[in-house]
């Protein structure tokens, strides 16, 4: 088990490993949960995907044929 310091602004730095343990990078989020007896759990907050992520993503080689009205 790990032990982390608290500094005076309430910062906590976690290890390399532990950071890599829980999936995280620079920049990105932790969340973090209560549990009872003053305990927390800790894990790797994912975004949620968004829609715009996968446009563009069926892209074929083929062009578009237009549309022609047959009247």
């Amino acid at each position: 088990m790990s032990t982390l310091i608290v500094t005076a602004k309430g910062h906590v730095m976690f290890s390399k490993d532990l950071l890599e343990h829980l999936g995280v990078r620079p920049g990105e989020k932790i969340a973090v949960g209560k549990l009872p007896d003053g305990r927390i759990e800790l894990k790797a907050a994912k975004p949620a995907e968004r829609i715009s992520d996968v446009f563009g993503s069926l892209r074929t080689k083929k062009r578009a044929v237009p549309f022609r009205s047959t009247t």
